[in-house]
């Protein structure tokens, strides 16, 4: 009879090794593991985001500068200074506006110090950036005119034929 009991115990402790499923409890706490996580890592997806939209407008920026500061180095903008203008490219959402300081070198003739700022006020703050360069005026850069060589006289020989 000892030995029928053993064996009964033993099966019975062999199939309970053997399970088929997780317990109701085992899902309850993974679930709270994996929305703790999620809560955790929903935060800094945000930061991240923030941030890469942060620096997109910087290089927009940037790219807003330096192209003022080619016109104004091309002649296309007058060497004069400018306080909150708007770009004519601004679309209904953009308001990018720009400004310029510029005074003149005082050692050198027709030197100008020229600094361009950049700027778009968003709900988190104000984007910015600022440039300042040394331009010689355009309107006497190059001297006197370039006139091109006179065309290559045609000397075409030969015959027809």
């Amino acid at each position: 009879m000892i030995l029928d009991s053993t064996k009964l115990l033993a099966s019975h402790a062999r199939k309970r090794l053997v399970r088929q499923g997780m317990t109701l409890l085992e899902v309850i706490v993974a679930m709270a593991i994996f929305m703790m996580a999620l809560g955790a890592i929903l935060p800094l997806i945000q930061i991240g985001q923030t941030a890469a939209l942060q620096i997109e407008m910087q290089a927009i920026a940037l790219q807003k500068c330096q192209s003022k500061m080619a016109e104004v180095m091309a002649g296309g903008e007058a060497l004069s200074a400018q306080t909150d203008s708007t770009f004519p490219e601004n679309t209904d959402g953009d308001d990018w506006r720009w400004s310029m300081d510029v005074s003149q070198d005082d050692g050198i003739a027709n030197l100008w110090t020229v600094t361009v700022h950049v700027y778009r006020q968003l709900e988190t703050g104000k984007i910015e950036v600022v440039q300042t360069q040394k331009v010689l005026d355009p309107s006497i850069r190059g001297g006197q005119t370039v006139q091109p060589p006179p065309p290559a006289a045609s000397g075409t020989t030969g015959g027809g034929g």
